[in-house]
C-alpha cells in the first residue's frame, strides 16, 4: 500500500499559501487539470455568507479545510457531486460551494447532500437558503441506499460518514467509507474523485485501514494522495 504524503500545514506560511502547495501536489499528480484556478475572492465571499449564515453545532471543518475543498471543486468542476455524511451542511458547503451561492464560478447538473440524521438535514435545509443555494438536494436517508439506487455517474463523491456497518448492528466506524465506496464505484468516471475527511489519525488509520489499502491500490484508483492542511486531512482518490 503506497502513502503518498502532502504536507501543507506549515505554521510560517499563510492559509492560502499552504493550500496553493496542496493544489501544485494535485496538479503534478494529475488529480487536478493544468490551466484553471480558483477565485479566492469567490472563496472569501462564500465562507463570509458562511460565517454570518450557517448553524453549526460542531464541525471538525477547519478554515484550511474549507478553502481546500472549495478550490479542489472550483478547479476540477465535477457535473455531479455527491456527500455522504453531511450532518448541518458545514462539510458539504466547501465542496458544492463553486456551483452554488454566493461562491459559484460554474454550473453542475446535480448538487446532493444525504445525511442519516433527519433534524441535522433539516438544519441543513435552513443554512443553505439562508446563502441562496436551494438547487442543492438534502436528502435524510442511509447513503448506502441512496448510492445503489442513484443513476447517473458521480464525479466527484465526497466521504464524512460514521455508522455501523450495513446488515449489522455493530458499533459506528469510519470503515463505513469503504461500503459506501462499494456501492458508488461504478458509478464514478474515470478521473472521478473520491474525498474522504479524518483520514489522517492514527484511530482512523487502525479502524479503517481496509479503506486506505482500497483507494491506494492501482487496480482501483490511478493515484490517491494524503493531503494534510490540518490534523485530520484528506484522502484524494482519483479513478
Amino acid at each position: 500500500m503506497e502513502e503518498i504524503r502532502i504536507k501543507c500545514d506549515y505554521p510560517h506560511l499563510t492559509e492560502e499559501e499552504n493550500i496553493r502547495i496542496a493544489i501544485e501536489e494535485m496538479r503534478r499528480y494529475g488529480v487536478l487539470p493544468e490551466g484553471r484556478d480558483y477565485d479566492p475572492s469567490k472563496f472569501e465571499a462564500l465562507r463570509e455568507a458562511v460565517r454570518k449564515n450557517f448553524r453549526i453545532p460542531w464541525t471538525s471543518i477547519t478554515p484550511p479545510m474549507e478553502r481546500l475543498l472549495y478550490a479542489i471543486a472550483a478547479i476540477k468542476r465535477p457535473r455531479t457531486i455527491v456527500g455522504i455524511g453531511i450532518y448541518c451542511g458545514n462539510t458539504l458547503v466547501w465542496n458544492v460551494g463553486p456551483a452554488c451561492g454566493p461562491g459559484r464560478v460554474y454550473r453542475a447538473d446535480r448538487l446532493v447532500g444525504v445525511d442519516i440524521d433527519r433534524e441535522a438535514i433539516e438544519l441543513a435545509r435552513e443554512n443553505f437558503r439562508r446563502i441562496g443555494a436551494e438547487e442543492v438536494e438534502l436528502l435524510a436517508e442511509d447513503g448506502h441506499e441512496f448510492l445503489e439506487r442513484i443513476d447517473h455517474p458521480i464525479e466527484l463523491l465526497y466521504l464524512d460518514a460514521y455508522g455501523p456497518l450495513p446488515g449489522t448492528n455493530g458499533p459506528s466506524t469510519k470503515l463505513i467509507y469503504l461500503t459506501l465506496l462499494q456501492r458508488a464505484y461504478d458509478k464514478i468516471p474515470k478521473g472521478g474523485l473520491v474525498i474522504a475527511h479524518d483520514t489522517l489519525p492514527a484511530w482512523f488509520v487502525r479502524s479503517a485501514r481496509k479503506y486506505l489499502e482500497f483507494v491506494r491500490d492501482k487496480a482501483h484508483f490511478q493515484v490517491s494522495l494524503s493531503i494534510e492542511p490540518d490534523r485530520e486531512g484528506l484522502e484524494v482518490s482519483m479513478k
